[in-house]
C-alpha cells in the first residue's frame, strides 16, 4: 500500500496477471486501486545465469559442491528466487534437474538436501560451533522442522516476557486478495497495523504472516499478530477493530468492497501452555508446496516474515519443559552469536565448509541445525585452517 501523503507520486500500475489470476469478480475493486494509489512493481529478476556476489560466493546450476568450500566468481547476477546464496548451498544440484524431474518424488534422492554445507564458529574462550545452512523455505521438507524451531527458540524468550498473551488474526475479504500479492503491500500492512495497536495501548508485540490457511492450497493471506495480553471490553474491543478496518484499507477500496470487510479476531490467555502452543501455531510454515502457487514463492524471495516491536528486556514470566528449554537456549543464544556455554561474543566464519567435516570430527548434535565441536587437540576445526592456507 502507498501512503497518500507521500511527495512522491503514486505507483498506479496494476499488474496485469492480477486481473487475469482468478475468476473472481472483482466488481470495481480493480479501478478503485488505481485511484487510491495502490500498484505493482515487477521483481528484477534475471535467469540465464543462477549466483549470488553478496558474499563474493557462487555456485552455478548444477555444479556439483565436492570441494571444502565453493568456488569464488565475481560478476555474476542474482538469478530471481533462486539467486541467493542460501538457497545455491542447500539445494545446488537440485537446481540441474528438470520441473518434470522436480516433482517427481523418485528423483528427489538425486538432489542436494538442505544442509550441506556449514558455517564454523567460536568463542574468545575457545569454544566451538557448527551449523547447518538451510534455505529456509517453508515447502522445503528438509528443512521444514528444523527452521520452524529455529523460529520458536528466537520468539520465545520475547514471548516468556508477557505475564498474559494477546492474538490478533486479521483475515481479508476475498476481493482484496489480488492485492496481497507484493511484498512492499505485505510490509506496508504490517507496518500500518503495529502503527495502530501500539496506539490503542499495546507497545510491544510480535507479527508474522500466514499464507495459506490449514486446509486450504490457494493463496489466502493473513496477518497473525501476538501482543501484551489484556481483556477488552465489547465497546473497546470494536473501536480497536474499527481503527484497524479503517487504518488498513484505502477508503476508496472501503467503499468499493461495501458491506464486506476484514475479520478480525482477539484472544488472550495466562495459561503458559496455551501461550506456547500459540506461539508454535503462529511461527509455523503454511506454505508447504511450492506448487501450490510458484509465482507467490518467487515473490517470497528475501522477505523478512518475522518482525517485532517494543522493548523486550524484562524477565521471564512462564517456563516450559526443562528438556526442550534447554534445547531452545542453545539455539536461541547461536542464533544472536552468543556462547551458550559462557556467554561470551561468538564469530561465524564467512566461508561454509561441507557438512561432512561435522560427522569425522564427531561433532555433538545440539538439535535444529546446530553442533557443538570438539577442541583442537582432538582434530576438530584446526584441519579446516590448515585446509585454507
Amino acid at each position: 500500500m502507498v501512503d497518500m501523503n507521500s511527495k512522491r507520486g503514486p505507483d498506479i500500475t496494476l499488474a496485469p496477471e492480477l486481473k487475469e489470476q482468478d475468476s473472481i469478480t472483482h466488481f470495481d475493486v480493480a479501478s478503485s486501486l488505481v485511484n487510491v494509489g495502490i500498484g505493482s512493481r515487477e521483481l528484477n529478476n534475471t535467469n540465464d545465469k543462477i549466483a549470488y556476489t553478496g558474499m563474493g560466493l557462487a555456485l552455478e546450476a548444477g555444479s556439483a559442491p565436492y570441494s571444502l568450500y565453493p568456488r569464488e566468481v565475481k560478476g555474476m547476477d542474482v538469478g530471481g528466487v533462486l539467486g541467493d546464496y542460501i538457497y545455491l548451498v542447500a539445494n545446488s544440484r537440485f537446481l540441474a534437474l528438470s520441473y518434470e524431474q522436480k516433482k517427481d518424488e523418485k528423483n528427489r534422492q538425486f538432489s542436494e538436501k538442505c544442509g550441506t554445507w556449514s558455517l564454523l564458529a567460536r568463542c574468545p574462550h575457545g569454544h566451538r560451533f557448527a551449523k547447518k545452512l538451510f534455505c529456509g523455505r517453508e515447502w522445503c521438507l528438509e528443512c521444514r522442522d528444523q527452521t520452524h524451531n529455529r523460529r520458536i527458540a528466537r520468539w520465545l524468550p520475547k514471548a516468556q516476557q508477557l505475564e498474559a498473551m494477546g492474538y490478533w488474526v486479521i483475515t481479508f475479504p476475498e476481493e482484496v486478495l489480488p492485492l496481497l500479492r507484493r511484498p512492499r503491500v505485505w510490509a506496508e500492512v504490517g507496518r500500518k497495523t503495529v502503527r495502530i495497536l501500539r496506539s490503542e495501548g499495546f507497545t510491544r508485540g510480535l507479527r508474522r504472516w500466514h499464507w495459506f490457511g490449514d486446509e486450504n492450497t490457494r493463496f489466502r493471506p493473513h496477518l497473525n499478530v501476538i501482543v501484551e495480553g489484556r481483556y477488552l471490553r465489547r465497546g473497546k474491543l470494536e473501536l480497536v477493530k474499527k481503527h484497524l478496518r479503517e487504518g488498513i484499507l484505502p477508503v476508496g477500496i472501503r467503499k468499493a468492497l461495501g458491506d464486506k470487510e476484514m475479520v478480525i479476531n482477539y484472544s488472550y490467555t495466562k495459561d503458559p501452555a496455551k501461550m506456547y502452543h500459540i506461539l508454535k501455531y503462529v511461527t509455523r510454515p503454511t506454505f508447504l508446496e511450492r506448487d501450490w502457487d510458484n509465482e507467490m514463492a518467487a515473490r517470497l524471495w528475501n522477505f523478512r516474515n518475522n518482525a517485532w516491536w517494543g522493548r523486550w528486556t524484562g524477565e521471564a514470566k512462564w517456563q516450559i519443559n526443562s528438556k526442550e528449554s534447554e534445547n531452545m537456549k542453545a539455539a536461541n543464544s547461536l542464533g544472536k552469536g552468543i556462547c551458550p556455554i559462557c556467554g561470551e561474543k561468538i564469530t561465524w566464519e564467512k566461508k561454509p565448509i561441507d557438512s561432512t567435516w561435522l560427522m569425522i570430527w564427531g561433532a555433538k548434535d545440539l538439535g535444529d541445525g546446530y553442533y557443538e565441536l570438539p577442541p583442537d587437540e582432538t582434530g576438530g576445526p584446526s584441519e579446516v585452517e590448515e585446509l585454507k592456507k
